[in-house]
């Protein structure tokens, strides 16, 4: 019930940044659990509508990238990507059906948002997978050339075809991994 008065305070603009009243030792576990709560009251209806549609984005882009990888052959990628951008969403929709009194209180954190060691870095890693697998697409579309079809294996190119078509900072990134694996 705590949460609901954090929703309803917030209204459509919100408190303000700082200027929660529930966090006070009245809604147990704000920092994590119920932050979803607390957004709403700080920042109200439009910043509850952000927050979700963030996470909307984020997730598009995630099954984006695992499509991207499927077309491509990848299938462990693929699958990675979609198992990652179930595991966003689902969290995303307990932990706020749990702020907003619609399921029963799981514990489940707000991912990305909520505070605590092992959820934070777990979906930091998650992140980061997904960004490796976009960066293995990206690699492996300029090796194929512009006309790769589904079915046919990719032409190699010499790796300063390739780093002619990178950007810099994708060179930069492509070096600093080579260097990586020179050294193990």
């Amino acid at each position: 019930t705590q949460s609901l008065i954090a929703f309803g305070s917030g209204g459509i603009n919100g408190l303000g940044l700082g200027g929660s009243v529930q966090k006070l030792f009245y809604l147990p576990e704000a920092h994590n659990d119920f932050v979803f709560a607390i957004v709403g009251e700080e920042l109200g209806l439009i910043g509850v509508i952000v927050v979700l549609l963030t996470f909307a984005v984020l997730v598009q882009r995630i099954l984006t990238i695992a499509a991207s990888a499927l077309e491509l052959g990848e299938e462990f990628s693929a699958y990675l990507c979609y198992s990652i951008a179930l595991w966003i969403s689902a969290q995303v929709f307990i932990n706020t059906g749990v702020s907003m009194g619609m399921l029963p209180t799981k514990g489940l954190t707000l991912p990305l948002m909520s505070a605590g060691g092992s959820a934070i870095m777990a979906a930091c890693l998650a992140m980061g997978m997904v960004l490796r697998v976009n960066f293995e697409n990206h690699v492996a579309t300029l090796q194929a050339g512009p006309s790769k079809s589904a079915n046919k294996k990719p032409n190699k190119k010499s790796t300063t075809e390739i780093k002619d078509q990178l950007s810099m900072d994708d060179v930069d990134l492509l070096q600093s991994a080579t260097q990586e694996s020179n050294h193990v």
